[in-house]
């Protein structure tokens, strides 16, 4: 989710963060290919938001 809010100044919900970290983590099996991933918005607690930020 950090590296998400750092690039692009716009606030994903915890479940984005999530398939976004998986797509990073597993990026060199993508390499070369179309990814999709749904990257959808702003439903996290602010206690949560601290933790990430």
């Amino acid at each position: 989710m950090r590296r998400f809010i750092d690039a692009h100044h716009l606030l994903p919900e915890g479940a984005a963060g999530v398939a976004l970290g998986g797509l990073i983590l597993r990026a060199d099996k993508y390499k070369g290919k179309n990814v999709v991933v749904i990257i959808c918005g702003v439903n996290i607690s602010p206690e949560t938001l601290k933790e990430v930020i």
